[in-house]
């Protein structure tokens, strides 16, 4: 990082925020103390022993000593039982990293017992006071030296930007780039996570103990703040996007309290930095995050995961539990409760969690404790979040698994936690005359033939996506429970409130407060129903809000006909010919007849195979090459099966012709294969993932009955039908199970983020709908940019209709959030202009001679903020041509991506910044865009060359004057420095002040500077090896620990001393590490 970089990550980012912590409650501490003459810092320990030490102890035992006090307001703490209480957190029991957090999270919030004053009866110790009035000591220590284990002297160490401590417990790691630096907050991120050990667990090259006790992550650039757990992926981080957890009529006031404390204007926009720390970081909503708001969970591949809350959650929870406080009982409004209402929180957005943070948010509220908490869903993977949310309230949670169950655990006067599925809540007649089926909840699909049987009268209402049909009158449901501290939360509120069942659990819970909550908002036709039941909106997260925090991609919709291709150029007779035209007709008749009739992709007369051709053609140029997977639903269980058999024919027909085009393939540029069009781009797409296509696996899931024929059968069981749905969840590269083929399972309330693309070929219409397209919309990295609906039935027309159920604002959320491919075209030509007129406005334009704008392109890319700009830029100009490939209306762009990959991937080689490849963002394009880069002399798959390499001057004098050579040479060596510095400081710190000076002194003379720079490249690679030769000291372990010595304490006349010091250190560290098991204990580190 520049000096520059580092003053505008301090001025612009640090102390800004610094400064807003100190109005908000936070103490500001140095962490260190640096020389502005030579820029060396020196750290401050801050009361700890030694730099490996995390904790700032002496702030913990005076905060112990605050918060625990007997009722006389005395001390009973002493020192041997501070120690025993701070222990427990420094030598947890737990091993693995997420495990020790998880461990400690729970200390943290719960508190530790010691032995008390008595020697007998143990007592609770606090190590934070979560009620009003508790004395907590908030401290923000900006540069905060850790040493890893193994960290020798001025080296290794880590330097978190800003720690946040809560008396005296390391809770937030802030990292602050300069937003001028390229991708800030990747950056950011990619540090902590390097800090915390997250990017490699196996390779120790962060100081894990820091993170034993962290709640969050912070990255922020000013203009920008991300935030995630110690277990977050990069695009799990996510912004923060409210101040204060109030509703939108009061957001603007809270807004102007925070500008108020920054000395702003009223109506100033305040930054994202601003907006996260006053949301999150100020005291008392850190410390409600902490214990409300944070959840460990197992993740579909078997990860265990943090999970922290994201500012809709927050901001929901806070305002439901003040209506449920201040709101009006039915008794006294005289009609409804007006206590509850509909949290609407998008699909994808997190609902489950927020049920789960509001009851443990409730317990912690006295008014609130005494109420009974009844949670209504169809979904069974809330209860085990929810049973951990009792037990953390000394609860047990009561589960209703029938309906005599359900009736005991309603009725009952205690406050407690009642789960029970909605399907429970029935009251059947005895003749016969009423029943209930439910239809299509999750994991429980009717099979077809049953109700058709059943309801013949009722399949138009049942293919509506209706939940309950009835037959009959109901009868009435008996009062169960009469009290007003009774909270109903009403999972997927939208899919079962105007039912029988809901009516059912308003009889049962007359005088009850409920809360709805939705992925989808309430049709017109309900609104004054659902008013009546719940009351208005608690909150709307919707689907443009969700889109623009990165927490969900956007659907595109795109109707599929089958069809054959009209141009000759796309069948593989037409290549064909162009392609051997310079061969007899005698040869090209003998060719053909070896390769060409064996590699077309017939079109199957057969309808179903007709379409599972082309699905899976669809699926393997636009989903496969990304990883991901895809549904396919089907009109019936019958045909859901035969979708399975011929989508393995169809797999086994595509690779017959893509082996018996390869020879033919082979010799035909990506580029030239994709302007074909037709067989010949789908076969040269496939051929690079001939390997993958051969093993790809589909399954169907469906429900089955007793009286079924056996080939339904075989795709029953619970167990089997589990473990197919967890092999899905998998990335492709992980697990060949592709294709889930269903009828109704999966298409509400599923979540794998892993699926892309679903394909519809069966009627569906109304909120299914939109549950079920919303399976595509789960964010899953870069390769994953958005959902894609394939639509083969002709549900466009029922998408059409499913929005018109809504009003017009609501409409205009739900179409906001689903487009059409071609969409994509406008904002392509816009990525595309952005790129040109980036390099157009500093003087760089293309005319005739493209070498060199190229050249002029990357050597403007040496500045830093100017490269950091393109990267953005041209990240997204290749995102959105893969993502329109291969459509016709893409192809003008490609001669403008491959130009700006090519600079890109040439100003990542010169400048050794990895951030500018391209290549993971170009997943259907990218061996078109490889060919391109290696045809114009760069071997895509291949790192730049390294000083030491053998090859190094052979590559510099390929390059074609002296400013270039000079300028790869400089470059070559300034990565050499960086990567090489922390082996050896002393070493390192000298070559780099001599390039420094080598640049000065020969301003601009190519050649001069080529020479000197040759020597001392030379120099380096002789003394790679080496180190300081004093005294016969070991190069790679004594050497650089005596030039760090005799960088602080030495001159020529203590060499010698500081050399048997040097070996003398060594030798230490040798027999220490030595011991069994050192590196897994972090005391015998220490």
């Amino acid at each position: 990082m520049s000096q520059q970089d580092r003053l505008d990550e301090l001025n612009v980012v640090e102390r800004p925020l610094l400064r807003q912590l100190g109005v908000m409650g936070w103490t500001h501490v140095e962490g260190a103390d640096e020389d502005p003459s030579t820029g060396r810092k020196d750290y401050h320990l801050l009361g700890r022993d030694t730099f490996q030490k995390t904790l700032l102890r002496d702030r913990l035992e005076a905060a112990l000593r605050r918060l625990n006090r007997n009722d006389d307001g005395s001390e009973w703490l002493e020192e041997r039982r501070i120690s025993q209480a701070i222990s427990q957190l420094e030598r947890p029991t737990s091993r693995d990293f997420i495990a020790i957090n998880e461990e400690l999270h729970d200390k943290i919030v719960r508190g530790v017992n010691v032995s008390g004053p008595d020697g007998e009866h143990e007592r609770r110790v606090r190590f934070i006071g979560f009620e009003p009035g508790d004395e907590n000591e908030f401290v923000a220590v900006n540069q905060f030296r850790v040493d890893p284990p193994g960290a020798v002297g001025d080296r290794g160490f880590i330097v978190p930007d800003v720690v946040l401590f809560v008396n005296g417990l390391p809770l937030v790691v802030i990292e602050a780039k300069s937003p001028a630096v390229t991708d800030p907050i990747a950056t950011a991120i990619d540090q902590m996570r390097r800090y915390a050990n997250r990017r490699v667990p196996e390779k120790n090259e962060g100081a894990e103990r820091l993170f034993w006790t962290n709640h969050l992550l912070v990255a922020t650039d000013y203009y920008d703040a991300r935030v995630g757990s110690v277990t977050a992926r990069p695009d799990d981080f996510l912004p923060w996007r409210s101040v204060k957890p109030v509703g939108i009529e009061q957001t603007r006031a809270a807004m102007d309290e925070v500008c108020g404390e920054l000395g702003k204007a009223p109506s100033t926009d305040l930054v994202q930095q601003e907006v996260m720390a006053a949301g999150l970081l100020r005291p008392q909503y850190l410390l409600d995050a902490l214990r409300s708001f944070t959840v460990y969970m197992t993740t579909d591949d078997g990860v265990r995961i943090k999970v922290v809350p994201r500012y809709q959650q927050f901001r929901s929870v806070h305002i439901a539990l003040q209506r449920l406080q201040e709101g009006k009982t039915r008794r006294k409004d005289g009609m409804s409760d007006r206590r509850g209402g509909i949290i609407w929180h998008t699909q994808g957005s997190g609902k489950s969690l927020t049920m789960v943070f509001l009851v443990r948010k409730l317990r912690t509220i006295a008014a609130l404790r005494r109420f009974k908490v009844v949670v209504v869903t169809d979904r069974t993977d809330l209860e085990d979040q929810l049973s951990k949310t009792a037990k953390l309230a000394g609860q047990v949670m009561r589960v209703a698994r029938n309906a005599d169950g359900a009736k005991t655990h309603l009725g009952r006067q205690e406050p407690d936690l009642v789960f029970v599925m909605i399907q429970k809540l029935q009251e059947r007649n005895g003749e016969g005359d009423e029943q209930e089926i439910v239809f299509a909840a999750e994991n429980e699909e009717q099979p077809d033939a049953k109700a058709e049987n059943l309801l013949p009268a009722k399949t138009d209402e049942l293919r509506s996506g209706k939940l309950v049909a009835k037959i009959g009158e109901r009868k009435a449901f008996p009062v169960l429970n009469e009290s007003e501290d009774v909270l109903v939360l009403i999972d997927e509120a939208h899919r079962s409130h105007t039912s029988g069942l809901h009516q059912n659990l308003l009889d049962a819970l007359p005088n009850a407060a409920r809360i709805g909550f939705t992925g989808t908002p309430i049709e017109e036709k309900n609104k004054k129903k659902t008013r009546e039941i719940f009351g208005t909106y608690i909150d709307r997260y919707l689907l443009r809000d969700a889109e623009a925090d990165g927490a969900i991609v956007k659907i595109l919709y795109e109707g599929r006909e089958l069809k054959a291709d009209v141009t000759d150029k796309g069948t593989l007779d037409g290549l064909f010919d162009a392609t051997f035209a310079g061969k007899s007709a005698d040869e090209r008749e003998a060719i053909k007849d070896r390769y060409a009739t064996r590699a077309r992709v017939l079109n199957a007369a057969d309808p179903l195979k007709a379409k599972a051709i082309d699905v899976l053609r669809h699926y393997i140029v636009n989903i496969l090459p990304n990883d991901l997977k895809a549904q396919l639903v089907a009109a019936s269980r019958e045909l859901a099966v035969q979708y399975v058999d011929a989508l393995n024919d169809a797999r086994d027909e595509i690779v017959a012709a893509i082996e018996g085009a390869a020879d033919i393939l082979k010799d035909i540029a990506p580029e030239d294969a994709q302007e074909a069009g037709g067989d010949v781009a789908f076969l040269s797409t496939a051929l690079a993932h001939l390997d993958t296509i051969k093993g790809l696996e589909f399954a169907a899931v469906i429900s089955v009955d007793h009286n079924d024929l056996p080939h339904l059968k075989a795709w029953g069981g619970v167990s089997e039908t589990t473990q197919r749905i967890e092999r899905f969840k998998k990335p492709l590269s992980q697990d060949a199970l592709a294709f889930l083929v269903v009828k109704s399972k999966l298409l509400t309330g599923f979540d794998a983020k892993v699926e892309q693309a679903m394909y519809l070929d069966r009627a569906i219409s109304g909120a299914e709908l939109l549950q079920a397209i919303a399976r595509t919309n789960r964010t899953a990295g870069e390769a994953k940019r958005f959902g894609i609906v394939a639509d083969y039935y002709g549900v466009g027309k029922n998408l059409a209709d499913a929005l018109a159920i809504y009003d017009a604002e609501d409409q205009s959320d739900l179409t906001g959030g689903i487009g059409k491919p071609e969409d994509l075209l406008p904002e392509l030509r816009q990525a595309r202009d952005a790129v040109v007129k980036h390099f157009s406005d500093v003087g760089i334009t293309l005319g005739s001679d493209l070498q060199a704008y190229v050249d002029a392109c990357v050597a403007k890319l040496k500045d830093q903020k100017f490269r950091a700009q393109f990267l953005v830029l041209v990240k997204k100009l290749v995102g959105l041509f893969d993502a329109l490939m291969p459509r016709p209306e893409a192809r003008p762009f490609t001669r403008d991506v491959k130009i700006f990959a090519f600079i890109a991937k040439a100003a990542a080689n010169l400048y050794r910044d990895r951030s500018l490849d391209v290549r993971g963002v170009a997943h259907k394009v990218q061996a078109m865009l490889d060919a391109f880069i290696e045809a114009h002399g760069i071997d895509p798959k291949v790192p730049p060359i390294e000083i030491l390499d053998p090859n190094f001057a052979a590559e510099v004098a390929r390059k074609p004057s002296g400013r270039a050579k000079a300028a790869e040479m400089e470059n070559a060596l300034r990565h050499h420095i960086s990567i090489s510095f922390e082996r050896d400081p002393a070493k390192y710190k000298t070559l780099s002040d001599r390039l420094e000076g080598i640049l000065t002194s020969h301003h601009q003379d190519w050649d001069e500077i080529a020479r000197q720079l040759q020597a001392l490249i030379d120099e380096a690679a002789a003394r790679s090896g080496g180190g300081f030769s004093v005294h016969g000291l070991e190069p790679q372990t004594e050497a650089p620990i005596f030039g760090i010595l005799r960088l602080r304490y030495g001159n020529d006349d203590r060499d010698a001393d500081l050399a048997e010091l040097s070996a003398r250190i060594v030798q230490h560290l040798r027999e220490e590490s030595a011991v069994s098991g050192f590196w897994d204990n972090p005391v015998s580190q220490e």
